[in-house]
């Protein structure tokens, strides 16, 4: 939730210091998470059981999840609200975009945990690489030869597949 909340408030922030556009880098960035995963499981030991998945989450899923708020915002800004009071057409994108999520978390809670693990594409990395294949049909971009050695070392390398 504190990833979408920077993501959400700093998307004018990012929009401005990145060079290209942030939906580009959604599907590098979700490409790229098993492969960093990977290799950050060589440094369970040090960051032991207390502060590894806080690390393993911050340098994966936090910058994934912040620059996917930053892109809807920046999406829902230019929104025409101009039929509702304006103290509503400000705060209805991002009371509106809560209250999505968390109706689909909530539809989509029992059925996820059924079919959970039982084939690749319902794994955690399976699950991954389909938002990254997601996010690549919905912001394509020439970006995405980047992640191309991350395909690669997760279809060839990464032993957790």
């Amino acid at each position: 939730m504190g990833a979408a909340f920077a993501g959400w408030s700093g998307n004018i922030w990012l929009n401005r210091a990145l060079p290209i556009k942030p939906a580009h880098l959604l599907p590098v960035i979700a490409m790229w998470i098993p492969t960093i995963q990977f290799f950050l499981f060589g440094w369970s030991n040090t960051f032991t059981a207390h502060y590894g998945p806080l690390v393993t989450e911050l340098l994966t899923l936090f910058p994934l999840v912040a620059i996917s708020a930053a892109t809807v915002a920046t999406m829902l800004e230019d929104a025409d609200l101009s039929f509702l009071p304006q103290f509503f057409a400000e705060a209805g994108p991002g009371i509106a975009s809560w209250l999505i999520l968390k109706l689909f978390e909530n539809l989509t809670d029992g059925v996820i945990q059924a079919f959970i693990g039982q084939a690749f594409f319902t794994t955690r990395i399976g699950l991954e690489l389909l938002l990254g294949a997601a996010y690549a049909l919905f912001a394509p971009s020439n970006l995405i030869v980047v992640s191309l050695p991350a395909l690669y070392h997760t279809a060839m390398h990464n032993y957790h597949v």
